[in-house]
C-alpha cells in the first residue's frame, strides 16, 4: 500500500505458504529492524510467488499465488473474528491454473479485473473478474471455490509458454505478459484479446513493468539485457546490455520514467538513467532479488525495498548524485577505470540527452538504439553498503535428515546452521553454527545411533520449516 508514493503497507511471502503485513512506520520506529509482523494470512499448502492489493466496489482485498496451483483472495477489511484482527478471511480460491501460480496483476484505479500467470503450456494465463471473484457476503461461511464460469475468468488463448513476467497499467487497460519464448505479448485487459507480440529478447522475459499510462514497458530477460518497449508502435526504443552479467530477475521505474531500476541473480541492484544513458550500482544482496518496490520515503528520501533468494527484506536508499564520476559510468565505455566507473567525458556527450518518456518515437528507426555492449561492470562498487532498514525472518531449511533411532532429524537452513529435533517433543536440542560444506554430514556421524528403526514418519521441509507426518501404516511400527 501507498500513500503519496510512500509505502505504508508492505506485503511479503514466502515458501512458508503465509502472506504478512508490516506497518512500514512502525517498522521505522523500533529501529530499522523488525521480526513480528503486524497482520498475517494463512493458507496456502506450498509456496506463495507473488502478492497484489485489489481494490472493488466491495471494499480491499490481497491476491496470493502459490505454487500449490491457486490464487486466493483475502480480505483485508473484515476478519474473521473481531477479537483476533489477524484472522483475514479467505473469499476465494480460484484453481483453474495448472500449475505452479508465478505472477499477479491488478489495476490500481478501475478494480474491475485482475490477471494471473503461471508455468505450463496451457492454462498459464488467466483474467480473472474482480467483482465475481470477491462477492462474498456471509464472512461465516467457508472459503468460496468458484466455479469455472466465462463471467468470473476469461483464459488468454495465445500464451503457449510458461509465463514469468505480468504487469497491468493503473486504468486497468493494458496486460502485459512475458514468457519462456522469449516474447512479450500486450493484451487488451478489458476483452482478454491479444493486441501484439514484441520480439527482441534472447532468453526467457523473467520481468515487466508498465508505464500509468500503458504506453511505455521495460522488461528484463535471462539473456542479460533490459528493453524498453513503446507499444503505441510496437517496438523496442532503448536495450541496455552490458549492465548485468546474469539473468535480470527483476526490474521497476520511479515515478518519472526517467530512472530505471534492475536487479539480478546475483544479488546487484543498478539505477539507470535511461535519457542520459547513465548508470551505478547501488546496492548489492548475498542473494538474486526477485523484485523490486520503489518506495519515495517521505522525510526517509527515496528508497527500494529488495525481496531476495535469502530470508530478509531490505529497505535501501535510492538517492543517486548523477554527478559523481567515482561511481556514475557508462556501461561497456571504453575509457574507464580500475573500478569500472568513466574517466573522463560527460554524460552530456550522449546522442539521446532527453527521456524517451516525453519523446517517444523522436529517434531514427535506422540509428542503433543498444547501448553497453561491452561489458564492463564487474568490478563496480556500490553507493550504499548497508540498507535503511530490514524486515527479518527465520532461514529456512533446506536439507533435513532423519536419525536412524527415529527420534530427531538433523536440518540445515540457508545460513548453513545446523539443528537437531526432537520430533516427540517437538523441540530443537542443539544447534550448531554455520560451517564448512561437509559439517551436515560430520554432525550427522555424530549423532546418528547404531540401531535401525522402522519409520514411523514422514518429513516435509518444502515449506521451509519441518513438517511431520504420522504413516497410518507404520505408526505404530517403531514401538518397543
Amino acid at each position: 500500500g501507498a500513500d503519496g508514493g510512500a509505502v505504508t503497507q508492505l506485503y511479503t511471502a514466502g515458501r512458508d505458504g503465509t502472506v504478512r503485513a508490516w506497518n512500514t512506520s512502525s517498522l521505522a520506529k523500533r529501529g530499522a529492524s523488525a521480526d513480528t509482523c503486524d497482520e498475517r494470512w494463512e493458507g496456502h499448502s506450498s509456496w506463495v510467488n507473488d502478492v497484489c492489493g485489489l481494490r472493488t466496489g466491495s471494499g480491499n482485498f490481497l491476491l496470493s499465488a502459490s505454487s500449490d496451483s491457486s490464487v486466493k483472495v483475502w480480505s483485508i477489511d473484515s476478519p474473521i473474528d473481531a477479537d483476533d484482527p489477524n484472522a483475514h478471511r479467505c473469499v476465494a480460491s480460484l484453481t483453474r491454473h495448472g500449475d505452479y501460480v508465478m505472477k499477479l496483476a491488478s489495476s490500481d484505479q478501475s478494480g474491475t479485473k485482475f490477471a494471473s500467470a503461471g508455468l505450463g503450456e496451457t492454462d498459464n494465463l488467466f483474467l480473472w473478474d474482480a467483482e465475481r471473484a470477491t462477492a462474498v457476503t456471509d464472512f461465516s461461511r467457508d472459503p468460496t471455490y468458484l466455479p469455472e464460469e466465462s463471467t468470473l475468468v476469461t483464459d488468454m488463448d495465445g500464451q503457449k509458454e510458461s509465463a514469468y513476467a505480468l504487469a497491468m497499467d493503473v486504468g486497468g487497460n493494458v496486460l502485459v505478459s512475458g514468457c519462456t519464448g522469449n516474447v512479450i505479448r500486450v493484451w487488451d485487459a478489458r476483452t482478454g484479446s491479444r493486441t501484439a507480440k514484441l520480439k527482441g529478447h534472447n532468453g526467457n522475459v523473467r520481468c515487466a513493468t508498465l508505464s500509468s499510462d500503458g504506453r511505455l514497458c521495460l522488461t528484463g530477460s535471462s539473456d542479460h539485457t533490459l528493453r524498453l518497449w513503446d507499444l503505441g508502435q510496437q517496438r523496442c526504443v532503448q536495450t541496455i546490455s552490458g549492465l548485468h552479467g546474469c539473468s535480470v530477475w527483476s526490474a521497476a521505474m520511479d515515478a518519472s520514467w526517467h530512472v530505471c531500476y534492475s536487479g539480478g541473480a546475483d544479488g546487484r541492484v543498478y539505477a539507470t538513467d535511461l535519457a542520459h544513458k547513465r548508470t551505478v550500482l547501488l546496492f548489492e544482496e548475498d542473494k538474486g532479488v526477485l523484485s523490486l518496490t520503489p518506495d519515495d520515503g517521505g522525510n526517509e528520501g527515496s528508497g527500494l525495498w529488495a525481496s531476495t533468494m535469502g530470508s530478509s527484506i531490505n529497505r535501501w536508499s535510492a538517492d543517486v548524485d548523477w554527478r559523481d564520476e567515482e561511481h556514475v559510468y557508462t556501461p561497456g565505455a571504453a575509457s574507464r577505470g580500475a573500478h569500472g566507473h568513466r574517466t573522463s567525458g560527460s554524460y552530456k556527450d550522449s546522442p539521446m540527452s532527453v527521456s524517451p518518456k516525453l519523446t517517444p518515437g523522436r529517434a531514427s528507426a535506422r540509428m542503433s538504439n543498444a547501448w553497453g555492449k561491452v561489458q564492463g561492470s564487474a568490478h563496480v562498487d556500490p553507493i550504499h553498503k548497508q540498507p535503511s532498514a530490514t524486515i527479518k525472518s527465520t532461514p529456512p531449511i533446506v536439507e533435513h535428515k532423519q536419525t536412524s533411532d527415529r527420534l530427531h532429524v538433523l536440518a540445515k537452513d540457508t545460513d548453513g546452521a545446523i539443528s537437531l529435533w526432537d520430533v516427540v517433543k517437538c523441540e530443537r536440542v542443539k544447534r550448531w553454527d554455520a560451517g564448512g560444506d561437509d559439517l551436515f554430514a560430520e554432525v550427522l556421524k555424530d549423532v546418528n545411533p547404531r540401531v535401525s528403526v522402522p519409520s514411523w514418519f514422514t518429513v516435509d521441509t518444502r515449506t521451509g520449516s519441518i513438517a511431520v507426518s504420522l504413516m497410518p501404516s507404520g505408526a505404530f511400527q517403531a514401538e518397543a
